[in-house]
């Protein structure tokens, strides 16, 4: 420090309380104390990336609007339009196909954006981060949304044959395609317009007794057509809206489809509308390390990904911690609710069988607790971690480093197994528990015993948890751990202690769901419980991935060479974390809404 700083124009000495004040907000080559070699890196450091190079100075026009534009495009899909469409789906909604096609408009055009933006690049030969997978991954996601917005009109079309425009339930048996003849024009496409029930023509293969079959259907869509009208006309929009619908299921591509592989394209469509979401969320952090020329030089793409692959689990197991407090997965038991399903609720009445979902025949009477989900995957990351670890290293040998990060694989591998050997221990707990409380709900509401026959008739009980510790175990340790892993820098290794401690932080709170839900066990079939524990794990899950992500080498660079400390990205981080789970509340809210109002209507 110049001491010459310190006096005034007659060369006295300024009273000053600290000499040198604090380093908050210093860009690191303002530092006194940097070594020579260190000076040197500095000063090579380069800061360009694709959003802030000079577009002026090539010879051909560079627009970087076209650039924001698809960086628009594709946080707006993921983080607003894709959940809403999937809210919509899970509320059956009749405006979600509509919704569907005009998301696929939008993703179109921003990849017509950066298609046109990468066009100008290559005019100048500009290749700022060679070799880059993100146009592939825009193709894969181009192709996923193709297939989805396809199976999604092949599966709504089957429900149309079926129902009509009055299907609210997945409750039904495909075989009711083949009850009406081909030449049964007795309920037409017109009805559709009206909100009835109606039924275009299906092959049949009941031979004799499908003229019986038919009569069968056609009393069905007729007491469903009279109970759609009696609500009253739809509005002009919701008209117009049908009439496209119409036009569409009646092509007779979509047709044959629907009446051939309605299950396949059902089973397409299930299987994609999840993974499409976790995949835009891969696609949003390739393109923001790709965007900000993080990964390179090649060699330091490994310590990238582990950190962002990991941190990536964390904040998803917080957002759907938070998602099964406000009401996730109740259908399964996953939203801390009791869950009851009989075997007589999955009756089809015009079939004459039981239409039971897959799911309850793989996992039998407990069903499949959300638990076991944790420490399946818990067991899966440490039996592959053990490999991936030694990816980085350019020799082949096994250096201090890899081995360090081998052990916490081995901690993942113990604990997920045993885990699932709990699992194995808690089946007939949880299902015991479960009819325990659900006699206890009848003969308070009904003052009754529950009978035998309604006992037997139990397919799943599941009373919405279960007591296996090594979920939270798992990660109480993983933050311990790391929260001790020091590094070369110094910023670094308070990063790594503040993700470090939330995730530690977090665990005890699971636990304690747990005793919540023991102590004050449901008092009604499907609803809810929403232990307020979940809250305070799912923050502390979803700001420890992210600060996780923020503690690989890149970041933790472009932070020194502009003075950003670790305490201003924490606070930035734990405020944005807020935000974003305020609007996930807000979805399920809003879904809560749309239920009750179809319901209502």
């Amino acid at each position: 420090m110049n001491m010459d700083s310190n006096k005034d124009e007659d060369g006295n000495l300024i009273p000053v309380p600290h000499v040198g004040g604090h380093n908050h907000g210093m860009p690191i080559l303002d530092m006194p104390d940097l070594k020579p070699e260190e000076k040197l890196y500095w000063e090579q450091y380069n800061t360009t990336t694709y959003f802030n190079f000079d577009e002026t100075r090539f010879e051909h026009t560079i627009n970087k609007s076209f650039l924001s534009y698809h960086t628009f495009m594709i946080t707006t899909l993921t983080v607003v339009f894709y959940p809403i469409l999937l809210l919509l789906n899970n509320t059956n909604n009749k405006w979600y196909l509509l919704m569907l096609i005009t998301n696929y408009g939008f993703v179109i055009s921003g990849m017509l954006s950066i298609l046109i933006f990468h066009n100008q690049l290559a005019r100048n030969h500009i290749h700022l981060y060679p070799n880059n997978c993100y146009t592939a991954m825009n193709w894969i996601l181009i192709l996923l949304l193709s297939v989805h917005l396809i199976s999604a009109v092949v599966k709504k079309s089957t429900e149309f044959f079926l129902f009509g425009n009055n299907s609210q339930s997945e409750n039904f048996d495909y075989e009711m395609l083949y009850m009406v003849p081909e030449n049964d024009n007795s309920v037409n496409s017109s009805n559709f317009e009206g909100d009835g029930s109606t039924r275009l023509s299906g092959e049949t293969h009941q031979g004799g007794d499908s003229r019986s079959n038919s009569n069968t259907t056609r009393r069905y869509s007729e007491q469903l057509h009279e109970e759609a009208m009696s609500k009253g006309q739809l509005n002009k929009l919701s008209q117009n809206r049908n009439k496209l619908y119409t036009t569409v299921y009646n092509i007779p591509m979509i047709k044959q489809l629907s009446l051939h592989f309605h299950r396949l394209f059902s089973f397409i469509f299930n299987s994609l509308n999840y993974l499409i979401l976790f995949y835009l969320s891969a696609h949003c952090c390739v393109g923001l390390a790709i965007g900000n020329i993080f990964g390179t030089p090649k060699e330091r793409i490994f310590n990238l990904l582990a950190h962002w692959i990991k941190g990536g689990v964390f904040i998803i197991l917080g957002i759907v911690s938070l998602a099964r407090y406000c009401g996730f997965g109740i259908n399964k038991s996953w939203g801390w609710n009791l869950s009851i399903l009989k075997k007589s609720d999955y009756y089809n009445e015009v079939t004459g069988k039981y239409n039971i979902p897959t799911w309850v025949k793989l996992f039998g009477k407990s069903g499949v607790s959300m638990e076991f989900i944790e420490v399946f995957l818990i067991f899966f990351y440490g039996s592959t971690n053990i490999f991936l670890e030694h990816l980085a290293s350019e020799d082949g040998k096994w250096t201090a480093k890899d081995l360090q990060h081998v052990s916490i694989a081995f901690l993942y591998l113990g604990a997920g197994l045993c885990g699932l050997l709990v699992e194995h221990y808690m089946s007939n707990m949880k299902y015991k528990m479960a009819v325990k409380q659900y006699k206890n709900i009848i003969k308070e509401n009904e003052h009754r015993e529950i009978s035998k026959e309604e006992i037997d008739d139990i397919l799943v009980a599941n009373p919405g948890f279960s007591l296996n510790p090594l979920g939270p175990f798992t990660i109480f340790w993983t933050g311990i751990l790391m929260s001790k892993h020091e590094q070369a820098s110094k910023i670094s290794t308070a990063v790594h202690v503040q993700w470090g401690s939330l995730l530690s932080y977090g665990s005890p709170f699971r636990l304690l769901s747990m005793i919540y839900m023991l102590a004050f066990p449901c008092s009604e079939i499907g609803a809810p419980q929403r232990p307020f524990t979940e809250i305070i794990a799912a923050f502390c899950l979803i700001a420890g991935g992210l600060i996780f992500m923020e503690s690989t080498d890149q970041v933790i660079e472009a932070m020194e060479y502009r003075g950003y400390t670790e305490m201003f990205t924490l606070n930035i981080s734990l405020g944005f974390i807020t935000i974003v789970m305020s609007w996930i509340i807000i979805l399920f809210i809003f879904k809560d809404w749309l239920n009750n109002k179809q319901k209502a209507s």
